[in-house]
């Protein structure tokens, strides 16, 4: 955190303020993290769902079909008045559960196809949310394109915080230039966000 400190110039209260920001920020961003990079291969992921989702739910759906609730009946059972409720519920849970393990299925094929990762992506949204905060935190400076002076980086306050957060969220520490130049390019695009009010950390 003294390092991130040293790099944006802030120290203190200012210091204490920024970690609050940076926690709140990056917590969700831990958990999207978990999933996607879980490497495994689309094409097990597509079979995975198929076969151990899909295929047992609509068993289980043409199971609890209308025309076999006599099968559940228990004269005088104290249970018996909820089978129906129960069934039906489950009827509309499971169709729910097939459409959108179905959509699943073709989300996967379609990035498949395109040659896709989801931790392509992934790293796309967290530094482009990085860039967007940074300008919270920080309204009189913009995010900046990595440049460089024959082999050697020029400095960069911007491209320095981004990795620097997204490090603890990525598991390892990276380069990102591809993904900073793409958020720098969508900030310049679009309106300058808002400044939460009583948020900002420090004025350069």
């Amino acid at each position: 955190m003294r390092k991130i400190g040293r790099i944006v110039r802030v120290q203190g209260d200012a210091l204490d303020r920024l970690r609050f920001h940076l926690c709140r920020f990056a917590e969700p961003w831990f958990v999207e993290g978990q999933e996607v990079q879980i490497e495994l291969p689309y094409r097990d992921r597509i079979k995975w769902i198929s076969t151990e989702i899909i295929r047992p739910a609509k068993h289980l759906l043409a199971s609890i079909d209308f025309d076999n609730h006599a099968r559940f009946a228990m004269w005088q059972h104290p249970s018996q008045r909820n089978w129906a409720g129960l069934l039906l519920q489950l009827d509309r849970d499971l169709g729910e559960l097939i459409k959108c393990a179905e959509e699943l299925v073709d989300l996967i094929q379609s990035r498949r196809q395109d040659g896709m990762k989801d931790i392509t992506g992934f790293k796309h949204s967290l530094v482009l949310g990085i860039a967007f905060l940074y300008v919270k935190l920080f309204p009189t400076r913009r995010p900046k394109r990595v440049h460089h002076q024959g082999y050697t980086e020029i400095q960069n306050e911007f491209a320095e915080f981004v990795r620097l957060v997204a490090e603890p969220i990525l598991g390892k520490s990276e380069r990102l230039d591809r993904e900073i130049q793409f958020a720098v390019k969508e900030y310049s695009s679009t309106k300058k966000p808002e400044t939460a009010a009583g948020r900002k950390i420090h004025k350069s």
